[in-house]
């Protein structure tokens, strides 16, 4: 019998650092979509905020499709961008490592698992000369068993919308900012573990805070749950035509309220 083909995509901010774009990616044949964006342009947007910074883009996202399961991964980085690049990056090589290289680590069946993975980030004392610390997020949805499972470290989030139910925030947030070269920060009892159901057609959305508060430092002016509903809606359940509703949402601001105030990195797939 053959082996579920594997597919892998990986959108780091330092490769997207122009204000007021968006990249966009799909794989899988449609189910599942990535974003990612420096933020808006312009005086309002990202651009005024991040004016000097060598690289302004310090998000990062990754998705890996495989038979029922998908990952979804996303970080956002604070003091320099090479915490999220690094982290995504390394977790890129475990699922896709180089050539000449063993095989590919199998995606993650249970919370442990992902613990496990998380855990093994941790690069100690390979230091570089920088202050970064990041939020970082690692979900695997199983829509064999409806069900899917994660943990989260600081400030990223993870939603499920779908026609049948309001949408549903599954993290929580907290201060646990982590680094690979910050001996203990990936522990797992610093993590939020996570736990969801998903029907056939929900989306599950992972995605950084340059979402849930696009107007930067205030949820209650930036993207609610209310707009998520909103945006199925209008885009429907596609996940690339919802990715790109969603970060153009964010750049643009809601309520009459400034947008696209900090870098964005969504993942999305459906059920």
């Amino acid at each position: 019998m053959n082996s579920p083909v594997r597919e892998l995509t990986m959108l780091l901010g330092a490769d997207h650092p122009a204000f007021g774009a968006v990249e966009m990616r799909v794989q899988a044949e449609g189910r599942s979509a990535l974003a990612i964006s420096a933020g808006a342009a312009g005086p309002s947007g990202a651009e005024a905020r991040k004016q000097g910074v060598a690289v302004p883009n310090e998000d990062a996202v990754l998705v890996v499709d495989e038979g029922p399961r998908t990952l979804l991964a996303v970080a956002d980085s604070h003091h320099g961008h090479e915490a999220a690049c690094d982290l995504v990056a390394q977790l890129a090589q475990r699922f896709a490592p180089a050539a000449g290289a063993p095989g590919p680590a199998p995606l993650p069946r249970d919370p442990l698992a992902v613990l496990d993975v998380l855990r093994r980030l941790d690069r100690g004392s390979e230091r570089p000369d920088t202050a970064s610390r990041a939020a970082l997020l690692v979900a695997v949805i199983d829509r064999e068993r409806g069900q899917g499972f994660g943990a989260s470290f600081g400030d990223c989030s993870l939603t499920v919308v779908g026609r049948n139910r309001e949408p549903m925030p599954v993290t929580r947030k907290n201060r646990a900012f982590v680094s690979p070269w910050l001996p203990g920060s990936l522990h797992p009892r610093l993590a939020f573990e996570f736990a969801l159901r998903v029907q056939p057609g929900d989306l599950v959305l992972a995605f950084t805070d340059g979402i849930d508060e696009c107007h930067y430092g205030n949820p209650q002016a930036s993207i609610r749950p209310a707009h998520l509903w909103n945006l199925l809606l209008e885009s429907g359940s596609e996940p690339l035509a919802y990715a790109r509703g969603l970060a153009e949402l964010a750049l643009a601001g809601v309520g009459g309220n400034a947008g696209g105030q900090d870098n964005l990195a969504i993942g999305v797939s459906r059920a």
